[in-house]
């Protein structure tokens, strides 16, 4: 759909991309370009499965760390998955 916003004789630019701004907005569709701009589609079955027992592991892979005393939980969470995603960047020695 669509608009077009014409400048006014003797319109000033800023009043004309006021009126073009404000016609999107009621067209909706800066809301619309929006929504499809961080569209993500549903998760299969399959995929919702594997993310959930990869997210189990790492639950009970940080939990063991702890109990050992090689993690205090101070560390950022981020970081933590990510030594454990790939121990040859880590800094520090993580048992496996």
């Amino acid at each position: 759909m669509p608009i077009e916003v014409t400048r006014k004789p003797n319109e000033s630019i800023n009043n004309f991309l006021l009126r073009f701004n404000r016609s999107l907005k009621q067209a909706g569709i800066l809301d619309e370009a929006k929504a499809r701009r961080f569209y993500q589609p549903e998760p299969n079955r399959t995929q919702t499965k594997k993310s959930a027992i990869y997210r189990a592991q790492m639950r009970e892979r940080i939990v063991a760390l702890k109990k050992r005393g090689v993690i205090t939980g101070k560390e950022d969470i981020k970081v933590i998955k990510k030594l454990l995603r790939n121990p040859k960047w880590s800094y520090i020695n993580l048992p496996h």
